[in-house]
């Protein structure tokens, strides 16, 4: 075989790998233009969604026979068709828009255009904005326990003085419970950990109380006790606890209110229960000489 066959076959062999693998060069380019939104508030306290709009743009060689799909992966699972929202617009422009459920998410793109293919993820989250509503029991009756040394005590639990107990987009709701005072002199600044409040004889027996109650959520718009930026949804409510003490728990201080029970003929009853009400309800019962003190 001479030099000029070599040369041609060769020649034949490049011009049939030209036809068969397409140069990478000369392959169109797609591109998707998308800028990440920030987080979307959900205020759809039955639903537990967000509206959500989020525009994209293609840029291709040859606007001609682009196909474009998408689907929907919810918190981090596969990705599924979306039965959320839909996909509108026509090249370059193009809006993906429904009613979303709270948590992070992932629109997975796929455009097609010939041999060319772009898969593209575009991230988003929908998080809770809706604070907890609370209602206390106000006035709240508080009885006091008596203890050896004394000075009675008791634990005010911020569950218990809750009127009712709802359920939230973002499970689970911790109620606390602070001083009022102490929140109004900085003295205490409300966190989620405080469930429970201790009082003794020392406290006032009416006693001003504010109960917080937090959710499960992140919102990174909520501002905090604290003065930080980012954490659960909360509200609050104010009451007064009514604190019952019994005559020895502080034996020390005098009677407030003191005085005897007597029949017509100036003899003492005994047991009979004399009681004060009002904002501070004090209870007693007449000794055997029918005297009391409260």
């Amino acid at each position: 075989m001479n030099k000029t066959i070599i040369i041609q076959l060769r020649i034949l062999l490049i011009f049939l790998s030209l036809l068969i693998f397409k140069n990478p060069a000369e392959a169109q380019n797609i591109t998707l233009d998308c800028t990440p939104p920030e987080p979307i508030c959900s205020f759809d306290t039955l639903g537990c969604t967000g509206s959500v709009s989020i525009p994209f743009s293609l840029s291709v060689e040859d606007e001609q026979n682009i196909i474009i799909s998408y689907q929907i992966s919810l918190n981090g699972e596969m990705p599924v068709e979306d039965v959320y929202g839909s996909l509108s617009g026509v090249y370059p422009g193009y809006i993906i828009s429904g009613n979303y459920p709270i948590g992070q998410h992932t629109f997975v793109v796929t455009a097609i255009q010939g041999e060319d293919t772009l898969v593209a993820d575009m991230v988003f989250s929908v998080v809770d904005c809706v604070a907890p509503q609370i209602d206390c029991l106000d006035p709240y009756l508080l009885p006091f326990i008596p203890q050896p040394d004394g000075c009675c005590t008791q634990v005010i639990w911020a569950s218990n003085i809750v009127a009712q107990q709802v359920e939230l987009c973002s499970e689970p709701v911790t109620y606390t419970v602070h001083r009022t005072e102490a929140i109004n002199d900085g003295s205490n600044i409300p966190s989620i950990d405080q469930i429970g409040l201790l009082v003794d004889c020392n406290d006032p027996y009416v006693l001003g109380v504010t109960v917080y109650a937090w959710d499960g959520a992140f919102n990174p718009y909520q501002l905090q006790p604290d003065g930080s930026l980012g954490g659960p949804n909360f509200s609050n409510c104010e009451l007064v606890v009514s604190i019952t003490p019994y005559p020895y728990c502080d034996p020390e201080r005098d009677p407030w209110l003191a005085g005897d029970i007597t029949t017509e003929e100036a003899e003492g009853v005994e047991g009979v229960t004399v009681q004060v009400t009002g904002d501070l309800i004090l209870e007693t019962q007449t000794a055997q000489d029918g005297s009391y003190e409260i």
